[in-house]
């Protein structure tokens, strides 16, 4: 499955920081950030 957010997040370092806190809550899931996106996609 794939999900696809949306995001306000504009910066690597938050993007890292929010990885590492939704991995904490989904383990066994692949998270990233498009920051090249113009609506800085997250998946």
């Amino acid at each position: 499955m794939v999900e696809v957010f949306k995001t306000n997040i504009a910066k690597v370092s938050q993007s890292k920081l929010l990885v590492k806190k939704l991995l904490q809550h989904f383990p066994s899931s692949y998270i990233n950030f498009d920051l090249d996106d113009c609506d800085n996609i997250a998946g």
